[in-house]
């Protein structure tokens, strides 16, 4: 058995170069990409806090205006607290 090219060896050796510049890259992209789901998540949590805030002021206001109904129409304006 020879010794190798020296051809062949450098082109292995340069394919395998290339390989490790590709799986940099990709590293960095997968980072980039999972530090972004990370703030959307974040922010995702921020507007669902929001909404439920705004949620129970709306429970409240319906509450309000059922009594106010009731009231108007003549009732004691007592409603049952749940």
């Amino acid at each position: 058995m020879g010794a190798p090219d020296p051809r062949v060896v450098r082109q292995l050796r340069h394919d395998l170069d290339d390989v490790y510049e590709l799986l940099d890259s990709t590293n960095r992209t997968v980072t980039s990409i999972a530090a972004t789901q990370r703030r959307h998540s974040n922010r995702f949590e921020e507007v669902q806090q929001a909404l439920d805030l705004q949620g129970g002021r709306l429970e409240r206001i319906e509450d309000t205006q059922r009594q106010i109904l009731d009231l108007l129409r003549g009732g004691s304006g007592a409603t049952e607290e749940p």
